[in-house]
């Protein structure tokens, strides 16, 4: 796990991408706001609810991470739902890798 980068708006640093196994999550001030889904190139975004500040934190990290694929957004719950749930896959990803490699 690493954070890639910080988004700097204002010269405030307001937001950070955390890059957890191949998922990266864009935290907006302290909420996750967006993630990229690296194994199928799908970036979910959680629909703005805060302002503009949030919405170029947003679009900066589909401007730097949407290079192919798809864009999505999401209300809150199930934008929550989906990014618990790629958590999970990540690990296990990352857990079968290990695994089949013998570093288990």
């Amino acid at each position: 796990m690493s954070i890639n980068k910080n988004i700097q708006l204002n010269g405030a640093n307001n937001s950070r991408t955390l890059r957890f196994f191949d998922l990266w999550i864009l935290f907006s001030y302290e909420t996750p706001v967006a993630f990229m889904q690296h194994h199928d190139q799908m970036l979910i975004r959680r629909k703005n609810e805060w302002g503009p500040t949030t919405g170029k934190h947003i679009n900066m990290f589909i401007k730097d991470y949407l290079t192919i694929g798809n864009l999505q957004t999401y209300e809150r719950p199930d934008f929550e739902d989906s990014l618990y749930a790629e958590l999970n896959k990540a690990v296990l990803r990352n857990i079968t890798h290990r695994m089949t490699k013998g570093n288990a």
